[in-house]
Parts: C-alpha cells; structure tokens; sequence
C-alpha cells in the first residue's frame, strides 16, 4: 500500500516546481531569443545544462549510498530555486543563460535521490501508476504555467523579470512538502557497493541486458535531444512564431497531454513488458520529425508534438523507472546513476552535434540552418533505436528475465 501522506507530500512537490521547470528547459530558449535577443550560438548553450548535471549522476549516487538522500533532493533544489531571483535584474542573454544554467545544473541530483525514496516508497505492483499520477500533477503544472506565462511575455517582453521570482517562490513551497517524505534508514544499505565512475564499465559488462537497454537509450536519445535543443531555434528563426505559439509547441502541448495519459500508461507499464512498451513509445515519438519535416509549418509542429505528448507520459516513466528491471533495491542508486550519467554524456553531444549539422546540411549563402535535414535524421535513428528496444524486451521475456516492476520485486525476495 502507499502511505497517501507521502503521496501527497510528493505530488504537491512536483506539481509546485512544475512552473520552474518550463521556464528553465526549451521555453528558456525561446525568451533568450525572443526577450533578450539571444543568438542561436548563445541559446543553444541552455541544452547542455541538464545533460551536464546528468553527467555528475555517479559523483551524487556515490553520496547517497551511505547517507540519507533526500537532503540530496531538497538542498540543490532549494539553492536551484534561489538562482532564479536575480533575473528580476536581468538585462543581458548570457547572465539570464547562466542563472538557468545554474538552477537547472542543479536539478539532477534530485533525480537520483528520489529514484531511491520512490523504491522505498511505491511498491513494484502499483509503482509506475502510483507515479503516473504523481508526473501528471507536474505535468498540468507545467502546460497551465507554459500557456500563462507564454501569454503574458506576448503582452509584454520584459514580463520575464518577475515570472522567474514568482516560479521561484512557488519551487521552495515544493521543497518544503518534499521535506517529509520518509525515505529508508542508510545503515540498511551498508552492504551496497559504493557507486564509482568504473561501475559504469562493471557493471555493463556484467549485466549484458542493461548494456543493450542503454545502448537502444542513447541512440534514441541522441536523436531525441538534437530534436528538442534546435526545434526552439527552428520555431524562433525559421517559422518565427510568437511567444503563445512557441510556448504551446515546446511546453503546453507536451506536458498537457501527458496529464490525461500518464495514469493509463502507468497502469500498463505495471502490467506488461516494460522494454516492448518504451519501444513502441519510442516507434510512435520517430513520427514526429517526419511530419515537422513534411509540413514545415507551426501547425506540423503542433501535430508532431501531439503525438510526443501522447506517448511522453509514459515515455517519461520508463526513464524514470526502467532501472528497477535491472537493480536490485540495494543497487538502485548506482543503476539510476549510471543512467543518469549516460544521459548527461549524450545530452552534451546532441546540441552541438546537431547545430553543426544544420550549418554543416545548409546551402551557401542561407539565412537559417538547415534544422529540417537535422530532424529528418533524427527521426530514423529513433526509429531504428525504438525496433532495437522491442526487440531486447522479448528477448529478455523469452529467457525468463523479470520484465515488469511485480516480477523484479518478486524476484528480489525469492
């Protein structure tokens, strides 16, 4: 059962940051170009602030296997939310670049701590329903805030200096709720191995499933990543659409949708296998450069995103929670970390690999990169990293591996 104290305790934190958290992601792009005229060489730096702090996973699932880890979750939140004030002052791109950069750096450890105090907390039967319902709260958080705050930069550009306090002030209210959250006793973990920089290799190396699970998420999110960083430079400088329009392409429709989702998804992720349901997630997010492509419009992106907000909820699950196939509960931090990681590794490729093939693809002499070609690339390789996943979800089912949250519970208490 879960306790619904700590479920409303966690709800209400994640549904209190969601504001936050739409202005520092691809709506942070958007204002840097739109408000404080940005270049695209400038903007494309907010794209390496998460994967950056993805990348220093391990170094924060190192300090929570001995140590309590929600102080990990609260305290970078909390200094997070406090980097976010200062915009009020701001009148130059790369200082409001580098408060976003900060409080968005500082949001990955978070991620770690609660992969751990969500295991504590959510058994495997109900944990990726339980979940859904936690993500769709933040998720309407974020597409009310999205469309709010897009309409209210429309009437006034300069809007920005108080809409990044107010976020702010609301974020250290979630880290207040948060603070309850119970969370297991560290000296029940002291038989775990201290997560490393070297158990990204043993580990891969030992558990040959989790080698391939990666693999099909790099790829996948490689592409993914080059999609999001340049798709709010296509909207600003290609189709150059306005403040509502971009913040119903990048925020609103990709986490709206996903409220009304995300508890179906969960309740089926908790049932079937999960790798064959992130795989044909995956299948049905390739669509959507295809049709960005193909339509080369505001309302083709609607469309392609559409489809990415049907399928993001439970997208976003699996991210969260795939690792729980895989780890055992002592091993979930460094498995988390080891993920986490991997994704902050491709997250640093993806912007600039993907800038340098718009310019790279571009015809002499073009005003504007040449971002469709990049999303056309993007979309095979999700395609061919989607048919991998499947394919490693049966095979995996095929050998009598765990393949749901109940299986691999119940595997560890055999």
């Amino acid at each position: 059962m879960v306790e619904k104290a700590t479920f409303r305790r966690h709800a209400s934190y994640s549904a209190l940051r969601g504001p936050a958290i739409a202005l520092s992601t691809q709506l942070a792009a958007f204002v840097a170009i739109k408000s404080l005229g940005a270049t695209e060489r400038q903007a494309i730096l907010l794209a390496f602030a998460l994967p950056l702090g993805n990348l220093m996973a391990i170094f924060w699932s190192r300090m929570m296997v001995r140590r309590r880890r929600l102080p990990w979750a609260v305290w970078p939140d909390f200094v997070g939310f406090l980097l976010l004030f200062p915009i009020a002052f701001v009148v130059d791109p790369i200082w409001f670049i580098v408060l976003v950069f900060g409080t968005t750096l500082l949001r990955s450890s978070a991620i770690v701590a609660l992969s751990g105090i969500i295991r504590d907390n959510y058994p495997g039967a109900v944990r990726a329903q339980t979940m859904g319902k936690v993500q769709a709260g933040a998720l309407g958080a974020m597409a009310i805030s999205g469309l709010v705050f897009g309409k209210i930069l429309e009437l006034d550009p300069s809007a920005y200096r108080f809409i990044y306090p107010f976020s702010a002030i609301l974020g250290f209210i979630a880290v207040y709720r948060l603070s309850g959250v119970p969370e297991s006793d560290p000296r029940e973990r002291l038989f775990g191995r201290e997560p490393s920089l070297l158990d990204i290799w043993h580990v891969l190396r030992s558990d040959r499933d989790f080698l391939y699970y990666q693999i099909s998420f790099f790829i996948f999110g490689l592409a993914a990543m080059m999609l999001n960083a340049l798709l709010p430079l296509y909207l600003a400088q290609d189709l150059q659409v306005d403040y509502v329009s971009g913040a119903i392409a990048l925020v609103v429709i990709t986490s709206g949708l996903p409220v009304l989702t995300s508890p179906i998804w969960g309740r089926m992720i908790d049932r079937n296998n999960v790798l064959v349901m992130r795989g044909l997630f995956n299948l049905v997010w390739a669509l959507c450069p295809f049709i960005i492509v193909a339509t080369h419009s505001v309302a083709g992106v609607y469309a392609g995103q559409i489809l990415v907000g049907f399928i993001q909820g439970g997208s976003m699950l699996v991210w969260n929670l795939g690792v729980n196939i895989f780890a055992r509960k002592v091993e979930v931090p460094t498995y988390m970390g080891i993920h986490q990681t991997l994704t902050g590794a491709r997250g640093l490729i993806a912007p600039v690999l993907g800038l340098w093939l718009a310019y790279t693809f571009a015809a002499q002499g073009a005003e504007v990169p040449a971002y469709r070609t990049v999303f056309l690339l993007c979309g095979v390789l999700m395609l061919g990293a989607g048919i991998f996943m499947v394919w490693e979800g049966r095979a995996m089912e095929a050998k009598g591996r765990a393949v749901t949250f109940k299986l691999a519970d119940e595997r560890e208490t055999a």
